[in-house]
């Protein structure tokens, strides 16, 4: 396994007060790539605020089922649900429900963290007005690394003035796999919209602008693998949706409307 290491913070206040965080994982046909991402979770730097780190496997048909029963004979907060084929979004859900600590993070399955990534996000909490914490991201299809190309990304943060129009305009893109959201703001919100199979992401995050701020955190804190297939797909499916998201935020929130066109006209 290639090591992913980050800075190493500066030393630990022992009275300091530790965050509980949930890591939400889905796996669909990853046995190739889902021991390491699990693994990037479990050797974080601050590996004591992982509470529970719980892996939908949505109806793998290779062998990533016996790769994360083995996975979690190693790690006792590692909880595995099985699932056949609801789809990202309701995966992602059925995790969300089924774990308790107050933050969520969340890792597709053949994506990796850093090792610091969770000491240099959680932080950012102790601002009250901030729900979803985010970072830059590595970009790789190699598994050694040796392509990859670090992506930074649109800084938005609690001194952003209109985080709902910033966002609706210029959405990034927020990774999922860089993020950390409260709980709670999903008790305002909802969950992830299952009816949705590209896009749920963008779909949450304009939910969450409308009623929280967001917080960057600078660096490539996440890698994120990139495979042939998503790029084929992109035009043909994107396209769709983000019509849709605009209009669908427009209605939600008609001071948008204004912002319509030039959203539209950035995406492609």
């Amino acid at each position: 396994d290639v090591a992913i290491t980050g800075r190493r913070g500066a030393a630990r206040n022992p009275e300091r007060v530790i965050v509980k965080v949930a890591v939400v994982m889905t796996c669909c046909n990853e046995e190739a790539y889902i021991a390491q991402g699990v693994r990037s979770v479990t050797a974080q730097t601050c590996s004591e605020s992982v509470e529970e780190i719980v892996v939908v496997d949505d109806g793998s048909q290779d062998n990533s089922r016996q790769v994360l029963a083995e996975l979690a004979r190693e790690d006792s907060r590692i909880r595995v649900l099985h699932a056949h084929g609801v789809g990202l979004p309701a995966a992602r859900n059925l995790a969300i429900r089924a774990s308790s600590a107050p933050l969520v993070a969340f890792l597709d399955g053949d994506d990796l963290w850093r090792s610091d990534k969770l000491e240099l996000q959680l932080t950012a909490f102790a601002n009250p007005h901030v729900s979803l914490v985010y970072s830059d991201y590595i970009d790789f299809t190699k598994s050694d690394l040796s392509d990859a190309l670090l992506v930074n990304v649109r800084r938005f943060s609690s001194e952003t003035p209109h985080t709902l129009a910033e966002y609706f305009v210029h959405d990034g893109p927020i990774v999922p796999s860089t993020t950390i959201i409260a709980r709670s703001i999903f008790e305002d919100v909802g969950l992830f919209d299952e009816q949705m199979r590209v896009g749920e992401d963008t779909e949450m995050f304009l939910r969450i602008a409308e009623r929280a701020q967001f917080q960057h955190v600078p660096g490539g804190l996440a890698f994120k693998r990139r495979h042939a297939r998503q790029i084929t797909r992109s035009l043909e499916r994107l396209l769709p949706m983000n019509i849709a998201l605009t209009e669908r935020f427009v209605r939600r929130n008609p001071g948008l409307r204004e912002f319509a066109g030039q959203r539209l006209s950035r995406r492609y």
